[in-house]
């Protein structure tokens, strides 16, 4: 199946698949059916022919998803096949939101894109909403939080995922990311990055010292981040315990400089003793903040 791994459409997503032939006649006027996650299947037919050892490049109809992960199942229904046992295939795609800057998510509203995924079970996940177990039972701000296991405590093992939205960066200095979080736990926790949802990289990691909600900013101009980029906070529990009460997040903010912006960092001139009368010439040094000058 040809497709990207992320996708910033909800509706009209094309699905295009490659078929192999591995028999010794023609193939034409078969079946092609796939599933967007337990959906009911979607079924074409294939009209054209595909010839021995041959491959063809098919269109399939478009369908409409929501925002998250989802997994696509490809295969061939035609009766005469004798060999059914290569005739699926199945891929992981993310429909993303696409956010451009100033964000600043208090997380009360609509979802503005944020989606999680738990990788090894399903007890121990990220939700939305009025966190309510042990020192992770409040919010920054508001009454709602993105939080693991709103109600509950983790499992040991586990691993699970909280993706952001895909933000636009400006390739410009002094473009900040920011957060409120509350961790109570010592397992695992770090903040990656991609641009392509298939290579991440680690911008921080995070150790326990104490519960309570902290201010976590980071100037991501430093570390050279810029176009459409995901986040995501990866939480991994080992099989130790007790294990802790979790983590909460709250009150996401993202900004870039204004176009114009200048700030006055130092009087260079007179200095404070100056052994002159009349006119003192002055001399300011200043900083440029903004994204253009004249």
């Amino acid at each position: 199946m040809h497709r990207h791994n992320y996708n910033f459409a909800l509706s009209n997503i094309p699905v295009v698949i490659k078929v192999l032939n591995n028999g010794t006649v023609a193939a034409s006027n078969f079946p092609i059916k796939y599933t967007i996650d337990n959906l009911p299947p979607v079924t074409y037919t294939y009209t054209g022919t595909v010839a021995p050892l041959s491959y063809a490049t098919i269109s399939l109809p478009a369908f409409t998803s929501t925002l998250g992960i989802h997994k696509i199942k490809a295969y061939t229904a035609w009766a005469i096949d004798s060999v059914k046992s290569n005739d699926t295939l199945t891929k992981k795609i993310y429909c993303a939101k696409f956010q451009t800057l100033p964000v600043n998510d208090n997380l009360e509203g609509a979802n503005e894109g944020w989606y999680n995924e738990s990788v090894t079970d399903t007890a121990t996940k990220w939700e939305l909403g009025q966190p309510n177990y042990g020192q992770t039972s409040t919010t920054h701000s508001g009454t709602k939080a993105w939080d693991i296991n709103l109600n509950t405590a983790y499992t040991n093992n586990a691993e699970t995922y909280l993706y952001s939205p895909f933000w636009d960066l400006p390739a410009v200095p002094n473009v900040t990311l920011s957060f409120w979080m509350n961790m109570c736990t010592s397992d695992q926790l770090t903040l990656e990055y991609s641009p392509d949802t298939a290579n991440w990289y680690t911008l921080a990691t995070y150790v326990y010292t104490q519960c309570g909600y902290f201010q976590y900013t980071y100037d991501l101009s430093q570390w050279g981040i810029s176009g459409k980029t995901q986040f995501r906070l990866h939480f991994k529990s080992d099989n130790g315990f007790p294990n802790g009460d979790g983590v909460s997040i709250d009150d996401i903010i993202l900004t870039s400089p204004p176009s114009y912006d200048f700030t006055i960092t130092k009087i260079a001139y007179p200095q404070p003793v100056h052994q002159m009368y009349g006119q003192i010439p002055v001399g300011i040094q200043i900083k440029i903040w903004g994204k253009q000058y004249q």
